[in-house]
């Protein structure tokens, strides 16, 4: 027996507009990477990457792609809410030094947001998994246009 196959806009499988995660490992110069996935299925990425034109070159700029990831924001509605996303805490951490802040804002499309920061892995196991999920999600944008530019744009 075949397997049932539905398409359909994603906005009819999710109450959430937009997804914007970033992960920001806070004692390096470059490797800050936000993600913001809309339901419309655009997707953008910032990342902020180290020039590297000489050993001493300090200078950083911002790769920007643009693409789509056709359905991307249903596996992860799901999972925001399977794992209560907007019951948890504002802010997590440990108390440790040079670690990764990874911060999530979602927005749902009556317009309410909630934001999660998590520091050096401080937050519960399904904030985690949420993490891995969305940066699963982004291996498998279709990426159609890169550029640069001067500075990322911050969460």
């Amino acid at each position: 027996m075949p397997d049932l196959e539905i398409a359909a806009e994603t906005s009819l499988f999710t109450g959430i507009s937009e997804v914007d995660f970033e992960s920001n490992p806070s004692s390096l110069l470059c490797g800050t990477q936000r993600l913001i996935f809309r339901v419309d299925d655009s997707v953008i990425s910032y990342e902020k990457k180290c020039r590297n034109a000489t050993p001493e070159d300090r200078t950083t700029f911002c790769e920007v792609k643009e693409g789509k990831a056709y359905g991307a924001l249903v596996p992860i509605g799901t999972l925001l809410e399977k794992y209560a996303f907007f019951e948890m805490n504002a802010e997590y951490g440990r108390n440790v030094t040079d670690a990764t802040f990874e911060s999530t804002r979602v927005t749902t499309k009556d317009g309410k947001s909630h934001s999660v920061v998590s520091y050096a892995g401080g937050g519960p196991f399904e904030l985690w998994f949420i993490h891995r999920v969305i940066e699963g999600v982004a291996s498998s944008v279709y990426w159609e246009k890169t550029s640069t530019q001067e500075k990322c744009p911050r969460w």
